[in-house]
């Protein structure tokens, strides 16, 4: 079987700030065909734009959930350093939660994006 990546239907999640360093997006996807870990992430690489809304690609996260099955998270987000060298998102007390949180640190993008809409 091949490699076959799917765009989920809730993906294209994102936030835009007044601050272009600000802004974050979120693309899904499913991938299946494979029990590698690595050809399912290059799958999804190959697969995703490497920008969305002028937002480079930061991070690609992978979850396998079933056999031959990953679920799949794409990170786009401005490169622009903040204090500390982190990079900066949007408050969540405005209301425009980020899509994802620091990803040099974020096991998932969605996690936080998860708890942010159950809030």
């Amino acid at each position: 079987m091949s490699v076959e990546v799917f765009e989920k239907f809730e993906s294209r999640r994102s936030t835009k700030a007044n601050q272009a360093s600000q802004s974050s997006a979120e693309l899904g996807y499913i991938v299946r065909g494979t029990d590698n870990d690595i050809a399912a992430r290059d799958a999804a690489q190959a697969n995703s734009p490497a920008t969305y809304d002028t937002l480079p690609r930061q991070s690609i996260q992978i979850e396998p959930i079933g056999p031959q099955l990953w679920d799949v998270a794409v990170c786009y987000g401005s490169s622009d350093r903040g204090v500390g060298g982190n990079p900066t998102y949007a408050d969540l007390s405005t209301g425009n939660p980020p899509v994802c949180e620091d990803w040099q640190e974020s096991p998932k993008c969605t996690t936080l994006v998860a708890f942010v809409l159950l809030r």
